[in-house]
């Protein structure tokens, strides 16, 4: 029997790399510093690419939270620093493409080092359900996001999909963050009923009040989200579109987030094909605090998404008391219209003409979609770190004992 004293806690986060991980890294960050700063008897042990270590230790806040300890693997640093001299780059390179230990080391998933941190741990928490689980002598713990790579079929979407089944039944529990997917969970994974778990979301908890000072932007909506096809910025884009041939004075839309250049171009071609230059903005990744800033400037969020297990952006959102324009899918609608029980000026993600009207309604209707979001945010602020701390504890001693 393990008892709660002395747990020795391992977080995997070999794949999650300071600022450029979105709405996964803060998750994992939360998570961490909620079971470090209220069982500070335990030790946590985070697993992490050596190019993050000293952002970690930053994020972590180690020096205050000294029951945290951050480790990566020596040779996967010691390859990394050869990367700095160029002909040592690309030969390294062309090398980890023919030897799979080099990859492996690449990756974090050296067998020895796996085995190191075997060693010095009761229990693995995965936070990110990509990662294959690889600490077979260790009970481990997954957390499902989300099911996006079952609903495509791309060569990519089938190897994560495989990946993620085969963590399923490795974890001696799933924790899932949401409604919808926890839905699918039980029902994708019978067998393993006994061992699933629904733990909501903690999120960042920004100080807006810090931010009262900053002048709100009239016309300013905020969508912060990578580009990936899924999040629809071409759809919101047409949308943007019609408002201008109706007449309407000039929105911005700021975007804070990942680029990927393969979804871009399209996006660049769409802002010139409908005239809307200037309507709406990518910024690339920013840091946390000017994102808060950003939110504090803006009017409302939109997030057009076909796809999301929940929006980051709508959380943040209702945080920030936003009004909310959002996509009718039923991953968000259970979560606001079940949970929260608030309203915010739904559209169909498909439909630019819908798109267009939902912004518009936010702008006649503002004061009734405002209280409906500090509604959400009253909501929200129940999920403390202290209950999320202690919901993961019981599952970890579920699995120990």
């Amino acid at each position: 029997m393990i008892n709660i004293t002395g747990m020795k806690i391992l977080f995997e986060c070999r794949s999650i790399t300071p600022s450029t991980s979105c709405g996964i890294e803060n998750f994992a960050y939360a998570v961490i510093r909620s079971v470090a700063a209220c069982y500070p008897e335990s030790k946590i042990v985070c697993s992490v690419p050596s190019w993050g270590y000293d952002a970690y230790r930053k994020v972590l806040q180690v020096n205050s939270n000294t029951n945290i300890v951050i480790i990566s693997d020596p040779i996967q640093h010691k390859i990394i620093q050869l990367h700095r001299y160029f002909p040592m780059k690309v030969l390294l390179l062309g090398l980890r493409e023919i030897f799979p230990f080099l990859m492996r080391i690449y990756r974090g998933t050296r067998k020895n080092w796996i085995k190191e941190m075997d060693n010095c741990c009761d229990v693995v928490i995965y936070p990110y359900h990509h990662d294959e689980i690889l600490h077979l002598k260790t009970p481990s713990v997954l957390v499902l996001h989300d099911f996006y790579d079952f609903e495509y079929n791309s060569e990519t979407n089938l190897r994560l999909r495989a990946i993620i089944t085969r963590n399923v039944k490795i974890a001696k529990a799933v924790i899932c963050c949401w409604p919808e997917p926890f839905e699918q969970l039980n029902r994708r994974f019978p067998e393993k009923l006994p061992h699933l778990y629904m733990i909501p979301f903690l999120m960042d908890r920004p100080d807006f009040s810090k931010y009262t000072h900053i002048q709100k932007k009239e016309r300013q909506f905020i969508f912060a989200s990578s580009t990936a096809k899924h999040k629809n910025h071409i759809r919101l884009i047409e949308a943007l579109g019609i408002l201008k041939k109706k007449g309407h004075e000039k929105i911005t839309i700021i975007c804070p987030g990942k680029i990927y250049t393969e979804s871009f171009k399209e996006i660049e071609n769409k802002i010139i094909e409908q005239d809307v230059e200037g309507w709406i903005k990518f910024l690339g990744f920013i840091d946390r605090e000017d994102i808060y800033k950003a939110y504090c400037e803006s009017i409302a969020v939109i997030s057009p998404t076909t796809y999301e297990a929940f929006s980051g952006a709508i959380l943040e959102g209702f945080q920030a008391g936003l009004p909310v324009a959002c996509s009718r899918i039923k991953q968000l609608e259970l979560f606001i219209d079940t949970y929260l029980k608030v309203k915010v000026s739904y559209f169909d993600p498909l439909d630019t003409a819908d798109i267009a009207n939902a912004i518009e309604h936010i702008f006649s209707d503002y004061l009734f979609y405002q209280s409906e979001s500090l509604k959400a945010k009253k909501f929200l602020e129940n999920l403390t770190e202290k209950s999320t701390a202690d919901s993961y504890y019981k599952v970890l001693l579920s699995v120990l004992n």
